[in-house]
C-alpha cells in the first residue's frame, strides 16, 4: 500500500522548485498585463478616432453654439477698435474684461477734445506774436494791450 498512496501523493516542491515555478507564473501574468495593455490602448486610440469623426449630436450643438459665440466675440471687438477703444483683462480682477483707449483710432469725443486743444493752443502761440507786434508798434495801443490780453485769454481759455 505504500507504492500506491506515494503514486497518489504529489511530491513535495522544494523552495528552489517554488521560485522557479513563480517566476513563470509572474512572467506569464505580465505578458498578459503587457498585451491587454496594448489591445486597450488600440482600442481606446480607435474609439477616440470614431468620436472626434462622429461626435454626439449634442457636441455638435455645443460646438456650433461655441464657433458662433466667437464669431461674434471678433466681431463685436472689430466694431469696439474701430469706434476707438479696445479690450484688455485685468489680471487684478480674475482677468475680467474691461474697456481700455484704443491704440490706433481714438473716440470721437477724445479726436474732438484733441482738436479743440490744438486750436486753442495755436491761437494762444499766435497771440504771442501779435501782442509782441503791437506792443513794439507803441502809441496809444501799448496802453491797453493787458486788457484786450485779458479778453482774448478769457475768450480762448474759457
Amino acid at each position: 500500500m505504500t507504492t500506491k498512496n506515494a503514486a497518489e501523493t504529489p511530491r513535495k516542491l522544494n523552495m528552489d522548485e517554488k521560485r522557479k515555478l513563480e517566476k513563470l507564473l509572474i512572467d506569464d501574468i505580465d505578458r498578459a498585463i503587457s498585451d491587454f495593455s496594448a489591445k486597450r490602448g488600440n482600442g481606446r486610440c480607435t474609439l477616440t478616432d470614431k468620436c472626434l469623426k462622429t461626435p454626439p449630436a449634442d457636441v455638435k450643438t455645443q460646438f456650433a453654439k461655441y464657433l458662433r459665440a466667437k464669431q461674434e466675440k471678433e466681431d463685436a471687438e472689430s466694431q469696439i477698435v474701430a469706434l476707438g477703444f479696445g479690450i484688455r483683462c485685468n489680471y487684478h480682477k480674475d482677468n475680467e474684461p474691461e474697456l481700455r483707449m484704443g491704440d490706433s483710432i481714438l473716440p470721437k469725443s477724445v479726436r474732438d477734445f484733441d482738436e479743440e486743444t490744438r486750436k486753442r493752443t495755436s491761437a494762444l502761440t499766435e497771440m504771442k506774436r501779435t501782442y509782441t507786434l503791437k506792443l513794439f508798434a507803441g502809441g496809444e495801443e501799448a496802453q491797453g494791450l493787458f486788457e484786450a490780453l485779458g479778453k482774448e485769454l478769457k475768450a480762448i481759455i474759457g
